[in-house]
């Protein structure tokens, strides 16, 4: 089933988020279920008027526990070196957003099995607005990284005055589904104001990650968020 995600702020982190009709979890990309275990480079890639690159990673275990990068900014076109770190355990509905420069953990949803956010983040001085589509059309299937993977480019509007924009800004989403691992493989946006953003699971591997990668690091402070809706 495909899965929906659910947009919720954190500063300094902005989710970028779609709904679809399905209700499991999705997290960057990836769907939260048991018994299709992977390890992964996430590769993330911002282009305008400069172009950034920045290789992450991502795993998901047997149990549907979902270990999920990143990208953080230092300057409006350059990711710092350590990303953000997002865990998420289905057992218990635990999440935690990890900033491993100040080792401040966020609990998200403690103890309750509810929707999470896609973390994702976008240069200084951007906020993302979601939309609903005015169209969509299939792309067909292809291959990447060994996977058979569907795509489907979706279409929505800005109109004048919604976003501070003075002219209709026209907005394109792009993503390839593999519905044998549960991931979209590729995804491709783009807003003329922020450029194109590309995200792509490369060097897939189905294997069980270790158990240390789904698990909280010791010496973090833990805090509390409010929940998410």
């Amino acid at each position: 089933m495909r899965a929906r995600s659910f947009a919720l702020l954190l500063s300094p982190l902005l989710s970028l988020a779609y709904a679809q009709p399905q209700s499991s979890i999705l997290i960057n990309g990836i769907e939260s279920i048991p018994n299709q275990p992977f390890l992964a480079d996430y590769v993330v890639t911002q282009s305008n008027s400069a172009t950034f690159t920045a290789t992450l990673h991502a795993a998901r275990d047997s149990h549907g526990r979902i270990r999920a990068e990143s990208p953080r900014f230092t300057t409006p076109r350059a990711p710092a070196a350590a990303p953000f770190v997002f865990l998420y355990d289905p057992a218990t509905g635990t999440s935690y957003l990890l900033d491993p420069t100040s080792r401040a953990a966020r609990a998200t949803n403690p103890g309750k099995p509810r929707a999470v956010l896609q973390p994702t983040s976008l240069p200084p001085g951007h906020a993302n607005h979601t939309r609903e589509p005015i169209s969509s059309e299939s792309l067909g299937t292809r291959v990447m990284d060994h996977l058979t993977v569907e795509g489907t480019r979706t279409t929505s509007i800005l109109q004048p005055g919604e976003a501070g924009n003075a002219h209709t800004i026209v907005l394109t989403d792009e993503r390839w589904y593999s519905s044998t691992l549960h991931i979209y493989v590729l995804t491709r946006s783009h807003d003329p104001r922020t450029g194109e953003t590309t995200r792509r699971f490369t060097n897939i591997q189905t294997i069980e990650p270790p158990a240390s990668l789904f698990a909280l690091p010791p010496g973090y402070n833990v805090t509390a968020a409010s929940p998410a809706h």
